[in-house]
C-alpha cells in the first residue's frame, strides 16, 4: 500500500500543491493566498486543499450575524489515484485550520457552471455533505462569469486576478500568452448553491479545549445564522414540540422519521438557525436541474477535479 502524507504544507510542498490545483481545477487558478493542505503519496502531491481568509463583510452578512468569522474552501483537488477522497481532505484541514486560527464557520459553493466533463453534470455539493456540510440555500448576489474570444465560458477569476468590466481583454491585447481576436463579455450566470460547517478547535494556542467550550461555539454559530436562511439538516425531537413548529410553520418537513422512539423523533426537515443542535447532522436536500430530481446515491463520489465551465451556448440554459 502507498504511503501517504497529509499536512498543512509551505514553500516548495505548498508551490507543488499549487500547480497541481492549476492543473485539476476548473479555474485554472491556484487560489493565491490562505491555508493549503495536501496528501502526499510516495513524496509527490496527489490531492490539495485551499482555506482561504476571512469573507468580505458583504457576503459574511448574508450567512452569519457580525463577530463570526467566514473561511471560505477556495479550491479542492485530487488526482483519481488518490486514495483519500476529497471530502477527507476537506475534513481534515477545515479542523486544521481551525486549531490555528480558532472557531469559524466553513463556507463551500457548489457552482452549477462547473460540469464534469465525464459526467456532463454540474456541481450540486455531494463532497461537501459528505464532509458534513449543511445546504443553507443559494448565493443572494449576482454572479459573472466572462466569454473569451474563443466563445468558451471561464470564471472572473484569471490567475492572479478577478477580470471586471473595465479590466476585460479586448481585441489585440496579450492575455497570458495568447493574442485577443476578439472582445471579451462579461455574463450572467446561475446562483451557486451554500454549503456550511460550523468548525471548532479541539486545541487553540497549544491547549486543549473543553467539550462544553465546543458546543457552546458551535450552536452559537448556527444560533447567528442570518434569519434568512434555513438549513437541511435531521435532529431529535419531542413529537409535541414537533408537531407545534409545523403548525407554527416555524420547520418545513422534507420527509418522514426514519427512526422514533416513544416521545421522540428523528425529523428531517429545514430549520432556522436557533433550532439547530450539536447533534444535527445534514440531510441531501431536494435538488432538480433540467427536470431531473437528483437523489443522493445518483451523485455519490462526485469530485470537483475534471471539471469545466459550459461553453457559451449551453450556460444561457441552466
Amino acid at each position: 500500500m502507498p504511503r501517504f502524507v497529509f499536512s498543512h504544507v509551505l514553500k516548495e510542498q505548498r508551490r507543488e500543491a499549487q500547480r497541481l490545483i492549476r492543473e485539476l481545477h476548473y479555474s485554472s487558478s491556484d487560489g493565491n493566498q490562505g491555508f493549503v493542505h495536501s496528501v502526499r503519496i510516495d513524496d509527490v502531491t496527489a490531492a490539495a486543499c485551499l482555506i482561504g481568509g476571512t469573507l468580505s463583510e458583504g457576503a459574511e452578512r448574508a450567512i452569519v450575524a457580525e463577530g463570526f468569522a467566514c473561511r471560505q474552501v477556495k479550491r479542492l483537488v485530487a488526482r483519481d489515484n488518490c486514495p483519500v477522497p476529497e471530502s477527507q481532505l476537506l475534513r481534515m484541514a477545515m479542523r486544521d485550520v481551525a486549531n490555528k486560527v480558532g472557531p469559524y464557520m466553513s463556507i463551500s459553493y457548489a457552482d452549477p457552471v462547473a460540469i464534469d466533463a465525464r459526467t456532463g453534470r454540474s456541481l450540486l455539493g455531494w463532497l461537501y455533505f459528505a464532509a458534513g456540510y449543511f445546504f443553507i440555500g443559494f448565493t443572494s448576489q449576482p454572479r459573472y462569469a466572462v466569454i473569451d474570444h474563443e466563445g468558451a465560458l471561464r470564471s472572473t477569476r484569471q490567475g492572479g486576478i478577478t477580470l471586471t468590466r473595465r479590466t476585460l481583454p479586448r481585441a489585440g491585447d496579450d492575455f497570458q500568452g495568447q493574442r485577443v481576436t476578439k472582445d471579451w463579455q462579461m455574463v450572467k450566470i446561475p446562483p451557486a448553491r451554500v454549503w456550511v460547517a460550523p468548525v471548532v478547535p479541539f486545541t487553540l494556542g497549544g491547549e486543549p479545549t473543553s467539550r462544553a467550550w465546543r458546543k457552546h461555539q458551535y450552536l452559537e454559530m448556527w444560533r447567528n445564522l442570518v434569519p434568512e436562511r434555513k438549513v437541511w439538516a435531521q435532529r431529535w425531537i419531542d413529537k409535541r414540540h414537533w408537531k407545534q413548529l409545523l403548525r407554527d410553520a416555524t420547520v418545513e418537513q422534507v420527509e418522514g422519521p426514519r427512526q422514533q422512539t416513544e416521545h421522540e423523533i428523528l425529523a428531517r426537515g429545514v430549520w432556522p438557525g436557533e433550532l439547530m443542535t450539536r447533534t444535527a447532522g445534514p440531510i441531501w436536500p431536494i435538488i432538480e436541474e433540467q427536470g431531473h430530481l437528483f437523489s443522493e446515491a445518483e451523485v455519490a463520489g462526485e469530485v470537483t477535479s475534471g471539471r469545466r465551465y459550459w461553453p457559451r451556448g449551453e450556460a444561457s440554459d441552466i
